[in-house]
């Protein structure tokens, strides 16, 4: 299962940045649309949950977290955020099968 498709599944708001671009220009982009989290995952890892890079938009900072912390964190911080009504999509292409 995807980082995406599991965040979603947890009903957080979730955008796959699939444009093949590099981390920090994916970054850049990121911090104009105020994305709160941005996370880099290594594919070749293979494993239910690995260990994936994370940037918080606060701090500009890279972080290793496990997906259930990281999902937890997330959760915590937008319990008391209002919701956008509309946001500008990364991809086209949708990532839920």
């Amino acid at each position: 299962m995807s980082i995406a498709t599991e965040l979603g599944g947890m009903g957080i708001r979730t955008e796959l940045d699939d444009r093949g671009l590099r981390p920090d220009v994916a970054a850049r982009d990121a911090d104009s649309l105020l994305v709160p989290y941005l996370v880099l995952a290594d594919a070749s890892q293979g494993s239910d949950h690995p260990a994936i890079n994370v940037r918080d938009f606060t701090s500009g900072a890279f972080r290793v977290r496990a997906m259930p912390d990281l999902a937890a964190e997330i959760e915590k911080a937008s319990a008391n955020r209002r919701r956008p009504a509309n946001f500008t999509r990364l991809s086209r292409t949708p990532f839920c099968s």
